[in-house]
């Protein structure tokens, strides 16, 4: 959970909120929080290299499934949901493009595949992205092949000691309209069974289809 040492800042964000019904707070208020040294500094060695010799990195390559219940998008950020997927691999900190490539097995419910949202978590931010990642830079005639590319900063990118990869990947149906206040921002309600292949590529390279 440590940050890495040579960052230039800490990936660390606290949040105090109110209890209580209604959750209400007044005033101003001072915090101070101390972390406790418990063990001795390790001697940190070179970067592994992550990407061991290769311009690209797969970093999940499963079958995924979304639930079929109306859920809000607006959830607990620190929460992880049943159908997230973990990236099998470190992102390096060069690591320069994602390009996930989806392909629907099968669907039901009112939107089907019509309105497909790729949800991603990061090293840097523990939600998963709501505002899905922009218009797909291509899809299939048929409609059931989507690709998501997108660049990556490299304060998402994953701690190049850590044990495994803060990166999630979750697909579902596009946001509903609803008429209830849980459902404001929108919810996914069909059931969706999909091929996900996410894939990161180094700065200068290009990722193939």
């Amino acid at each position: 959970m440590t940050d890495m040492p040579h960052a230039a800042s800490s990936r660390w964000i606290f949040l105090m909120a109110a209890s209580g019904t209604p959750a209400l707070a007044v005033g101003t208020f001072h915090v101070r929080m101390d972390i406790v040294k418990t063990r001795d500094a390790e001697e940190w060695p070179a970067h592994p290299d992550l990407w061991q010799g290769e311009p690209r990195l797969t970093l999940v390559e499963a079958e995924g499934q979304s639930p079929g219940q109306a859920v809000p998008l607006s959830t607990v950020p620190w929460s992880v949901p049943p159908d997230a997927l973990f990236a099998q691999r470190l992102v390096p900190d060069d690591a320069a493009a994602l390009r996930v490539t989806v392909t629907f097995l099968d669907s039901s419910g009112n939107l089907g595949i019509e309105r497909p949202r790729l949800l991603v978590r990061t090293a840097y931010n523990p939600f998963f992205d709501f505002d899905d990642e922009g218009e797909p830079a291509s899809k299939s005639d048929d409609g059931t092949t989507w690709t998501w590319q997108r660049a990556i900063a490299m304060n998402e990118t994953d701690n190049p000691y850590g044990e495994a990869s803060a990166w999630a990947f979750r697909v579902v149906a596009g946001a509903v309209d609803a008429p209830v206040p849980e459902c404001e921002h929108g919810c996914y309600q069909a059931p969706l069974r999909y091929r996900i292949e996410a894939a990161v590529e180094r700065g200068g390279a290009k990722l193939e289809a």
